[in-house]
């Protein structure tokens, strides 16, 4: 009887030391994986610095894309002083898409695996990047891997287990497959801002690979005007969204939806129906400029019907 508790005793402790020595072995293995992030800017303001210096240590290298049309110089000299940072000044707002493939055609020519999709106002969490590529390893034909997104109202979802699938995500914190990328074609440019990821995603699922979300890695992200509101007896979280936003995100998921639908009818009717309604009831009720916002909306119908995409005002076709 003793000698079979020593055994088993034995036993757990060996399990234990190969359990250690295979996350060893397996972290060794992430740090080798070259990362890139790619943050995208609009006129900035400080926090920007310790967001960036949040991951500086996790990667080797920041394609840093500035859309202002006017530079804040002070932040702008700040980031240029960092020593892992490339810069790129585009001078006019391009686009987060246009941006995106910058930062995706600069890591693969330079040899990186992964493109980390970052906003301004997004902050990482310790060990995140080595916690989505240690999660995430074992999966197969995964396209994109993203964290749990934090915000300062805690309305994020709680998961349990190591990793979700999921069908769509926010798009800051996400390590983008670039293998995969140079396979299913670069982000839409023409969408300009709404739904670049959503778009990019839905291509992901025709050519059967995964969104995986890693529940251990933390992405504090501040969205956007985002306020905490009280309608009636609950809590919501009207976005406050520019009157140009609303052109886009009428615009552009009409888009969406006549390439898409047929392909994905569950998600048009339930999850991307749903949350654009909300918006706009959101919108209506709680956020102000309400006239100018509906008029945008419009503009974003009549513009879809005409076949114009692109950047508001451009007129391209």
């Amino acid at each position: 009887m003793i000698g079979a508790e020593i055994l088993l005793r034995k036993n757990s402790i060996l399990e234990m030391l190969l359990t250690h020595l295979d996350q060893f072995i397996l972290s060794c293995y992430m740090n080798k994986i070259k990362v890139a992030p790619v943050v995208v800017l609009f006129h900035p303001n400080k926090v920007v610095l310790a967001n960036i210096m949040s991951y500086i240590n996790q990667v080797e290298k920041i394609y840093v894309i500035d859309n202002s049309e006017t530079t804040n110089q002070y932040v702008t000299d700040k980031i240029k002083e960092i020593e892992k940072v490339e810069y790129i000044l585009n001078i006019s707002n391009v686009g987060i898409g246009k941006a995106f493939n910058v930062g995706a055609e600069r890591a693969i020519r330079e040899g990186f695996e992964f493109l980390l999709t970052m906003d301004q106002d997004s902050k990482a969490s310790k060990e995140m990047i080595k916690r989505m590529l240690f999660e995430a390893s074992g999966i197969s034909n995964v396209g994109i891997i993203t964290p749990i997104h934090g915000n300062k109202f805690n309305t994020q979802e709680c998961h349990i287990g190591p990793y979700t699938e999921k069908f769509d995500v926010m798009s800051s914190g996400n390590l983008v497959n670039l293998q995969i990328l140079s396979k299913v074609g670069e982000f839409n440019e023409q969408y300009f801002i709404d739904f670049v990821d959503i778009e990019y995603y839905l291509r992901l699922h025709i050519a059967h690979y995964k969104i995986i979300q890693v529940n251990s890695a933390l992405l504090f992200h501040s969205e956007g005007n985002i306020q905490q509101q009280r309608f009636l007896f609950w809590k919501v979280y009207p976005y406050h969204h520019s009157p140009i936003r609303y052109y886009y995100k009428a615009r552009n998921r009409l888009y969406l939806r006549a390439k898409y639908k047929s392909k994905f009818p569950e998600y048009f009717k339930k999850k991307e129906k749903k949350v654009f309604r909300n918006t706009v009831i959101k919108m209506l009720f709680l956020e102000k400029k309400r006239a100018l916002k509906i008029r945008y909306l419009f503009k974003g119908y009549i513009d879809y019907k005409n076949g114009i995409l692109g950047k508001f005002g451009s007129k391209s076709n």
